[in-house]
């Protein structure tokens, strides 16, 4: 099997930071609130690859994606969203949200150039990147509070 490339690398490299962002992000807000916001992954997913010339929508898929982001939204908090506490709408952990999603559609997208480059790229070196990275990173992080 061929070695791990760098552009690999650097798919596990926005994987780590799209889950340090996410998980942070649940020390300042309710897990439901996170699950609502993740579930619209698709625009930003789309967006980026629009950007990067990495995917071409017909109009139907982008009000697709629109009504199902609504519906969403509508289903996770139909009539509460008057009842939501503070640590639900702290404004640092919609931040961290958002930078999450960020780091989504990049992953999807950069992941996607991968498979399409002319070498084959295998789950296999994905995901001992993704876990290569991660461990390098946990590593520092653990360093770092001693």
């Amino acid at each position: 099997m061929d070695p791990i490339s760098k552009g690999e690398m650097f798919v596990g490299f926005l994987f780590y930071l799209s889950m340090v962002t996410s998980n942070h992000a649940l020390t300042l807000i309710s897990f439901p609130m996170q699950a609502m916001v993740k579930s619209s992954k698709i625009l930003p997913v789309m967006l980026m690859g629009i950007l990067w010339g990495t995917y071409n929508y017909s109009w139907k898929k982008y009000c697709a994606a629109a009504l199902i982001t609504v519906g969403l939204v509508i289903f996770s908090y139909g009539n509460s969203m008057s009842k939501m506490s503070k640590e639900e709408i702290n404004p640092f952990g919609i931040a961290l949200l958002l930078l999450s999603l960020f780091f989504d559609g990049l992953l999807s997208t950069q992941s996607d150039i991968e498979k399409g480059k002319g070498t084959k790229t295998h789950a296999f070196h994905l995901m001992v990147s993704n876990n290569l990275v991660g461990l390098i990173f946990g590593l520092a992080g653990i360093a770092m509070d001693f």
